[in-house]
């Protein structure tokens, strides 16, 4: 509506416009948000969940074997993850890094084994030649004992009495050297059994030694 009063007074103008387009311009604005916040929780969530899946998950089920294999020491326990991407080959090198490190392991045991057994047997070669060491003395001196000192005297005095066969008793009787066999074969027989004794200890002793 339009007005004039009067040449002085001042124009006037009233216009009016529907409510209906504001109210349909703020609904698709508050739309064209509502879906824009939509979309980006949906955006964020399957992130999430292409995150989980791709990243996290294999990353806790990586980290819970190796908390196994600490746990237990077992180092035949496999991760079992098979993918093609990095958490793939990170798998698969921690999983032969254990195989090398049961490897490592195993030969370590078989050398401390070894080097145990060379070890004892040495052990047991040392108290062997201790032990040997008297016997090897004993039968040194069963060696000394066997000399043919005593048997080459026998010998003479036989041979010396083969001689005086004929007049034996004559021999030992009025011969300066016939009257010296029957002393000498008296401490010659003292001897002998002297030195059978020491012959039975000297073979005890080896006894007890073998």
């Amino acid at each position: 509506q339009a007005g004039l009063r009067g040449p002085q007074d001042d124009l006037l103008l009233q216009i009016r416009v529907p409510r209906s387009i504001v109210a349909q311009g703020e609904s698709a604005l508050a739309f064209a948000f509502g879906t824009t916040a939509l979309a980006v929780v949906a955006l964020f969530g399957l992130l999430a969940v292409l995150l989980q899946w791709s990243v996290v998950g294999p990353v806790g089920r990586l980290t819970a074997h190796a908390l196994r294999i600490r746990a237990t020491g077992d180092l035949s326990l496999r991760s079992g993850l098979q993918r093609r991407d990095e958490i793939g080959t990170l798998a698969t090198e921690f999983d032969a890094m254990t195989e090398r490190i049961a490897a490592l392991q195993a030969q370590s045991v078989q050398t401390a084994r070894d080097r145990g057994m060379a070890e004892v047997a040495r052990s047991v070669l040392h108290d062997v030649g201790n032990a040997l060491q008297p016997v090897t003395a004993d039968l040194g001196a069963l060696r000394g004992r066997s000399a043919p000192g005593h048997a080459e005297d026998l010998g003479r005095v036989v041979g010396l009495l083969q001689q005086h066969g004929d007049d034996l008793a004559a021999f030992l009787q009025r011969d300066p050297q016939g009257r010296q066999v029957e002393p000498f074969l008296g401490a010659l027989a003292e001897d002998m059994k002297c030195e059978v004794r020491s012959i039975d200890d000297v073979l005890a002793r080896l006894g007890r030694g073998v």
